[in-house]
């Protein structure tokens, strides 16, 4: 036994000493790269979220960021190929600013303009966007310079730079939050049974006058958010924060003698961007603002330090993982889909068409006027979606307002906030069988369905309250009309 033993460990002292010697790899750092070169590194960068996870992980690009903070985080922001939009990019420096007691905007109303001119341009606001450019001339422009200029100190910078870490992971939660929504089995919107006909051209009674049934959807879910949809989240969520930081900064613009209008994000978006039935802006803060109250109050919460904190997370949540997505580009084609422009977050790339006729088709020879929108830009999934309202907001406004004849006159929206609905794409309702396709005719029983199908995700009882409200003043109007009152 012994001897058998003694040639078992002769054969594999032998066999070890065949086996050719591991070589270990040099281990591979960024500490390892000259500062220069790293340097060049940070400053590629994209966005504030990779620009603090890159700090963290690294010591000596710790020590350059607290050597160069100016330069790298104004460099990350101005990147043609950074992918915050404009609008956020111009949040983040107000708040630089702010923190630095540099104070940009001198009283409440500079404070408006700016939200306007970079959160709601696009909505009708009452304001002409040539006066609103002048408006604001003598403040957007200038924040960019005024960082360069008043060159905050680098703990400054890093605390803004920590927030947009947080603003990010709030982001992503917040993102899950709406879509576990209209991921879970309860939501269930339905189309109308076959054969009925809540809308029709030759029957006078009004579409409220009908309670009908139907059949639930198959519905689809098309994967993680896109660029705009995560956009709409992050543009709200710096704005919360910028608010705040106005609030706590000036605290004399909560009084409402001087001028001020809000005292919350919610209260001062309301009484001074909301100034359209078809408004964006709000209903995503409104929505960012009710995921905001679904944390609680935590202990940690608690505002501490000279800045406002905003909620943090539930507890375990880690965004491991999730990457920004980047943004589909905006593409605008000729018939024969030669490429005429691609509309980037930050930058808009031409391309000129060949100077020679001959090298064009027979069917470019004729062509004039704009090129025609690329699918992806119609499907709302392009930068310049988030310039305004979602056509979710749109479509329901068709339906509370009577456009479409709805039997749902006067919903609100605050049903379909807590789906997320200001927040999603048209194909991500698409999908979901809210909203018409691409190609669709318009016809009178089709609009029904997709109305119907807003209507079947209502709350117990919402609709049926709507419909009762609705058939009461109809027969008060006809009361009245006999005996000519209401004249």
């Amino acid at each position: 036994m012994e001897d058998s033993l003694d040639t078992v460990l002769v054969s594999s002292n032998t066999d070890s000493k065949q086996l050719p010697e591991l070589k270990t790899q040099p281990r591979i750092s960024l500490d390892d790269l000259a500062p220069e070169t790293l340097l060049a590194i940070i400053t590629e960068l994209t966005d504030l979220d990779s620009l603090y996870n890159l700090i963290v992980a690294s010591p000596i690009a710790w020590r350059l960021f607290n050597k160069y903070a100016c330069l790298i985080t104004e460099t990350v922001l101005s990147s043609p190929d950074s992918l915050l939009a404009p609008g956020i990019q111009q949040f983040i420096r107000a708040l630089i600013l702010i923190r630095n007691s540099q104070k940009p905007f001198s009283c409440p109303d500079d404070f408006v303009y700016f939200i306007h001119k970079h959160m709601a341009k696009n909505c009708d606001n009452g304001i002409k966007y040539d006066d609103l450019d002048n408006l604001t001339a003598t403040v957007t422009p200038s924040l960019a310079t005024a960082i360069t200029v008043g060159k905050p100190p680098s703990e400054i910078l890093w605390s803004v730079v920590a927030t947009a870490r947080h603003v990010s992971v709030l982001t992503h939660n917040c993102m899950e939050f709406y879509l576990a929504r209209i991921r879970s089995p309860s939501f269930t919107p339905k189309y109308l049974d076959n054969g009925l006909k809540p809308i029709d051209p030759d029957e006078p009674a009004p579409p409220y006058m009908n309670d009908l049934e139907g059949t639930p959807l198959v519905t689809a879910d098309i994967g993680p958010p896109g660029w705009v949809e995560e956009t709409r989240v992050l543009r709200a969520l710096w704005f919360v924060q910028l608010a705040h930081e106005m609030i706590v900064s000036a605290p004399e613009w909560k009084n409402f003698e001087n001028g001020a209008k809000f005292k919350s994000p919610q209260e001062f978006i309301r009484g001074n961007v909301n100034h359209s039935l078809i408004n964006g802006p709000i209903e995503e803060v409104k929505t960012v603002m009710e995921y905001l109250e679904s944390l609680g109050t935590q202990p940690e919460t608690e505002q501490k330090g000279p800045y406002y904190r905003l909620p943090r997370p539930p507890k375990g949540y880690s965004d491991a993982g999730w990457i920004m997505p980047l943004p589909e580009l905006r593409q605008q084609e000729w018939k024969d889909g030669l490429c005429y422009r691609l509309v980037y977050p930050n930058k808009v790339v031409e391309f000129e068409l060949p100077l020679d006729t001959k090298e064009l088709s027979p069917d470019m020879k004729d062509i004039k006027g704009e090129p025609s929108r690329s699918t992806v830009s119609r499907w709302d999934q392009t930068c310049t979606a988030i310039d305004g309202p979602c056509t979710n907001i749109e479509y329901w406004a068709g339906i509370s307002s009577d456009m479409l004849s709805s039997p749902i006159v006067g919903v609100k929206f605050d049903s379909y906030r807590r789906l997320g609905f200001a927040l999603w794409d048209r194909k991500r309702m698409f999908f979901l069988g809210l909203i018409p396709g691409l190609y669709e005719t318009w016809s009178f029983e089709k609009t029904a369905q997709y109305i119907f199908a807003w209507e079947s995700i209502l709350p117990e009882g919402e609709a049926q309250r709507l419909k009762e409200s609705l058939r009461a003043r109809a027969r008060f109007n006809e009361y009245l009309w006999p005996n000519e009152i209401m004249w």
